[in-house]
């Protein structure tokens, strides 16, 4: 029992001796643990501290930027206003654009139509001066024409009125025929045109108080160019050498205001004298 004893209490000390050393080997693990935990706190703490002071770095900036997005959402909200102050005013501008528009829209069209109208104003005013020149122009042409009937109404009257001579008249053609006293003539005028023959009819009578011996007047078919004689025309048979009483009978016409035109007919007599009374 003794040595069990004995053989207990030395199992019994060396488990306590092996425990203890045990003991102090986990214990001085247990330190080191710990101081290894206290310097990694102490990093941790420096960390800490580090990442506390990046923090409140981070915090002021965060703050700032805070600050800056505040400032910009009021920036922006002034902005805004603005931007729809700027949106109203560019609505009421598009509307006065708008309307503005229409009443150029509306003036231009009453532009165009009133230079529609001036064009059309203008063609009737072409129209009605082309009218009026041409009126002026057919006026001028009846002017013309109405002149033109007028002289030949004139003329004609003048060819139509008979000739007759006057006292003066025969006194004149009676002086220059006495100077020839006896003197023969033959007087013609135009057949069938009875103020040519009765012309010659005055001019035969009057001669014959000059004491010429007149033949006459008969009427001939005297033409000239298809047309009956016009004028006074004195005959003979050569003009070189005409009958003594040939150019006085020519002088007396003339004097009397019947101036006539020498002729030729080859086929009188050297002493022959015709006096042909033509139409006026």
């Amino acid at each position: 029992m003794f040595f069990a004893y004995i053989a207990s209490l030395a199992l019994a000390v060396m488990t306590a001796w092996l425990y203890g050393r045990s003991t102090d080997r986990y214990v001085e693990e247990i330190h080191l643990k710990a101081a290894e935990n206290e310097r990694q706190t102490e990093v941790l703490k420096k960390d800490n501290l580090t990442l506390s002071s990046e923090l409140n770095a981070e915090k002021g900036k965060v703050a700032g930027l805070q600050k800056a997005a505040a400032d910009a959402q009021r920036d922006l909200s002034e902005q805004k206003g603005k931007t729809a102050a700027l949106e109203t005013a560019a609505s009421a501008a598009k509307q006065q654009l708008a309307e503005q528009q229409g009443r150029t829209a509306i003036l231009e069209r009453a532009a165009s139509d009133a230079k529609a109208e001036m064009a059309r104003q203008q063609e009737r005013a072409a129209n009605l001066e082309r009218l009026t020149s041409e009126a002026r122009t057919e006026l001028a042409r009846q002017q013309a024409r109405a002149a033109e009937a007028e002289k030949s109404l004139l003329e004609l009257k003048e060819l139509t009125k008979h000739r007759w001579l006057t006292d003066e008249e025969r006194r004149i053609i009676i002086a220059e025929a006495q100077r020839f006293p006896w003197a023969r003539v033959t007087i013609r005028c135009i057949f069938l045109n009875p103020e040519s023959c009765d012309f010659a009819k005055q001019i035969a009578n009057t001669l014959r108080l000059s004491t010429w011996i007149v033949d006459g007047p008969t009427g001939v078919a005297a033409e000239e160019r298809g047309r009956p004689l016009r004028g006074i025309r004195v005959y003979v048979r050569d003009l070189k050498n005409p009958p003594a009483h040939a150019f006085p009978l020519d002088w007396a016409l003339a004097r009397a205001g019947y101036p006539s035109r020498p002729d030729t007919d080859e086929t009188l007599s050297a002493d022959d004298v015709v006096l042909v009374i033509g139409v006026r």
